[in-house]
Formats: C-alpha cells, structure tokens, sequence
C-alpha cells in the first residue's frame, strides 16, 4: 500500500455479484444497496458458500474495495483478487484480518480483554458498524472482484453483509490542514420530566469528519466537484483517513456521504481552499 494521505473510494462501481450460497430471503444482491440494516446472509459458513465475485459492465480502475456493515467475528479473514475478463488475477491482497489491530501497544490496563491481541474485544463489535476495507496499491483497469471470506467459526452461524461497494481510489495530493476534525454526531434523544428527571432513547450516531483540504484547482474541480454533482448528499462513497496508519483501520475508513456542499475559495493561483465535511452512513 503506497497511500498515505486521505483518500476516497469514488465513483463506486455498479456491478452484478454471484456466487456462495445465500438466503432466499437475504440474497446476495441486497449487498448492493447501501441501505445497511437490510443485509445479505449466507446459508451456512464454509468458505464456497461466503465466497462471491463482482461483475462490472466494463473494465474500470479499481483499486477500493469495502465490506461494510458486516457481522465477521475477530477471527474472520478476507482476501480480495482484482480480474480481468479472462479470469486471470491482476491484484491479490492475500488473507487480511477483518478486524485488525485498534490499540496501541501498552495503551491499555493490564487484564483488559483486548491487552494482549490489541484488537477489539467482541463485546465492542455489537456497537460498531464493521466496515473492511482493502486498498491496492494502485487502480487495475478490472472486469471482475473477488471476495473470499474465511469466517467458519462465526458464533452467528452466518455472514451478513450490509453493502459492498467497489471503486476507484483517489490519494489526495496533500492531506487536510491541521486543524481537522473527527468524532460522532449524536443522533440521541434526551427527554426532562417535570420532576425534572431525564429519559433518553438511544440511537446510532454516524462517525463525522470535518477538514479544510489545501488542493491543486484540477484535483478540485475533477474529484471534489464531481463528487458533489454526481452524489449531491444522498450518494455514496468510500472513506479512507489514514491508509498508511496500521492502528485503527475499522475505527477510520467507512461508507459515507457528503454532509453538505460546501462551495470552495480560491486561496492562490491554480490552488483552491476546499472545506470537506463527511458522515457515516448507518
């Protein structure tokens, strides 16, 4: 992987998936829509039944590849192959944890459950929208993807899979200014009683990050820009903040969608001043 700075999975590409062994009634191609609390679930667990491949209408660069939303358990692995339209492999991630590390060495108590492996505890996968992403270390012009999944001990006895979405991924030249923001917009509700005595309903609550990106005019007007005319604020892309930081990965790259379109500032000659504020789709 030779990303570094902010990148972005756009534009996702449209595709048919096939293959595995999937339920009647959560078939696979629910996986392509990004509406996350309707997932495709396999039949079974062995590794033919969770396997599929995308089909694209076309050879497209590709180099973004995201299972979002999934229900892995911490000892899942996933592996990625980009294809032409012979079949043959141009890319191939090998086997990758779906949760890798999220703690730094030391950074908790001793006894902690998560002390010795610094990955997520499993009682902390149930408030997490899982999200695996793989880049490559460049776009492949490919016909085909192919997921596999190695997730037989899944104590849900199934895999399900909320969204997957494929796309070319774009490096920022130079990364958000200083200053960026990130965390979570309560989506919460907080009532007072008379008594004074407070109720809340608790809701999901979309991971936010909020920057002002320093960018060259071309870059803008061909990623930014197009972004905001092809997505307006419904549609989706994939959101990677920190690819080359091998801590935190499924805290930092997820399914998102664009906040607001904000309008950007000519700061010099050829260089714009791009504000970017991006949410989490839930």
């Amino acid at each position: 992987m030779t990303q570094k700075n902010v990148t972005i999975g756009f534009p996702l590409h449209t595709a048919t998936l096939s293959g595995g062994d999937w339920s009647t009634a959560r078939p696979l191609d629910r996986a392509l829509s990004p509406v996350l609390s309707d997932p495709a679930r396999s039949t079974g667990l062995a590794t033919p039944d969770t396997q599929f491949v995308a089909t694209f209408d076309s050879t497209l660069p590709t180099g973004c590849v995201a299972l979002c939303d999934h229900n892995l358990s911490l000892q899942a692995q996933v592996r990625v192959e980009l294809l032409n339209s012979a079949d043959e492999v141009l890319a191939d991630s090998g086997w990758k944890d779906a949760w890798p590390e999220v703690y730094g060495a030391y950074s908790l108590a001793w006894g902690d459950p998560s002390y010795m492996s610094l990955r997520p505890d499993a009682r902390e996968l149930e408030q997490e929208i899982g999200t695996f992403v793989h880049l490559f270390d460049q776009n492949r012009l490919a016909s085909k993807v192919r997921v596999s999944i190695d997730d037989t001990a899944n104590p849900d006895g199934f895999v399900d899979l909320g969204f997957v979405a494929f796309a070319t991924a774009n490096e920022l030249t130079v990364n958000p200014q200083y200053g960026a923001t990130e965390g979570f917009e309560a989506r919460s509700k907080r009532q007072t009683s008379a008594g004074g005595v407070d109720t809340y309903e608790r809701r999901n609550k979309p991971r936010i990050f909020q920057a002002e990106a320093f960018m060259p005019r071309t870059e803008r007007r061909s990623l930014i820009d197009r972004m905001q005319r092809e997505l307006d604020l419904d549609g989706v892309f994939i959101f990677i903040q920190e690819p080359s930081e091998p801590l935190f990965k499924p805290l930092t790259q997820w399914a998102a969608r664009l906040a607001e379109l904000t309008p950007s500032q000519r700061a010099m000659p050829d260089h714009d001043r791009v504000p970017i504020r991006f949410k989490q789709v839930l």
